[in-house]
Protein backbone atom coordinates (compact mmCIF):
# COMPACT_ATOMS: atom_id res chain seq x y z
CA UNK A 1 0.00 0.00 0.00
CA UNK A 2 1.72 3.32 -1.16
CA UNK A 3 1.82 6.49 1.58
CA UNK A 4 -0.70 8.33 -0.61
CA UNK A 5 -3.07 5.67 0.01
CA UNK A 6 -2.64 5.05 3.40
CA UNK A 7 -2.70 8.81 4.18
CA UNK A 8 -5.89 9.15 1.90
CA UNK A 9 -7.95 6.51 4.59
CA UNK A 10 -6.68 7.74 7.58
CA UNK A 11 -7.88 10.81 6.08
CA UNK A 12 -11.26 9.85 5.65
CA UNK A 13 -11.51 7.31 9.28
CA UNK A 14 -11.32 10.98 11.07
CA UNK A 15 -14.52 12.15 9.89
CA UNK A 16 -15.89 8.74 9.86
CA UNK A 17 -15.11 7.85 13.27
CA UNK A 18 -16.25 11.79 14.57
CA UNK A 19 -19.75 11.14 12.32
CA UNK A 20 -20.41 7.75 13.99
CA UNK A 21 -19.80 9.17 17.66
CA UNK A 22 -22.13 12.30 17.19
CA UNK A 23 -24.72 9.93 15.50
CA UNK A 24 -24.31 7.61 18.46
CA UNK A 25 -24.38 10.32 21.35
CA UNK A 26 -27.50 11.96 19.37
CA UNK A 27 -29.49 8.46 19.57
CA UNK A 28 -28.39 8.67 23.31
CA UNK A 29 -26.88 5.06 22.86
CA UNK A 30 -23.77 6.46 24.48
CA UNK A 31 -22.94 9.04 27.00
CA UNK A 32 -26.24 10.78 27.88
CA UNK A 33 -28.77 8.64 28.93
CA UNK A 34 -32.74 10.16 29.11
CA UNK A 35 -33.31 11.62 32.15
CA UNK A 36 -29.67 13.08 33.24
CA UNK A 37 -30.38 16.39 33.51
CA UNK A 38 -26.58 17.60 33.20
CA UNK A 39 -27.16 16.63 29.34
CA UNK A 40 -30.76 17.31 28.77
CA UNK A 41 -29.73 20.62 27.72
CA UNK A 42 -27.40 20.03 25.13
CA UNK A 43 -29.37 17.12 23.86
CA UNK A 44 -32.64 19.58 23.79
CA UNK A 45 -30.21 21.91 21.42
CA UNK A 46 -28.18 19.52 19.20
CA UNK A 47 -29.61 16.35 19.56
CA UNK A 48 -31.82 17.05 16.26
CA UNK A 49 -28.82 18.67 14.34
CA UNK A 50 -26.26 15.57 15.36
CA UNK A 51 -29.05 12.97 14.26
CA UNK A 52 -28.42 14.08 10.52
CA UNK A 53 -25.00 15.80 10.52
CA UNK A 54 -23.25 12.47 11.97
CA UNK A 55 -24.22 10.75 8.90
CA UNK A 56 -23.63 12.92 6.71
CA UNK A 57 -20.56 13.49 8.14
CA UNK A 58 -19.94 9.49 7.67
CA UNK A 59 -21.15 9.33 3.94
CA UNK A 60 -18.85 12.44 3.34
CA UNK A 61 -15.88 10.32 4.75
CA UNK A 62 -16.66 7.66 2.52
CA UNK A 63 -16.99 9.98 -0.75
CA UNK A 64 -14.07 11.90 0.20
CA UNK A 65 -11.34 9.10 -0.51
CA UNK A 66 -12.88 8.69 -4.22
CA UNK A 67 -13.13 12.21 -4.81
CA UNK A 68 -9.12 12.07 -4.29
CA UNK A 69 -8.69 9.80 -6.38
CA UNK A 70 -10.23 10.60 -9.02
CA UNK A 71 -8.37 14.29 -8.51
CA UNK A 72 -4.67 12.61 -7.95
CA UNK A 73 -4.68 9.39 -9.42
Amino acid sequence: MSSHTLATLVDSAIPFLGGLWLTLIAYRIVWNKPGDSKWEAWHKRFGRLGKWLGPALMVFSIILPLLRTRVNP
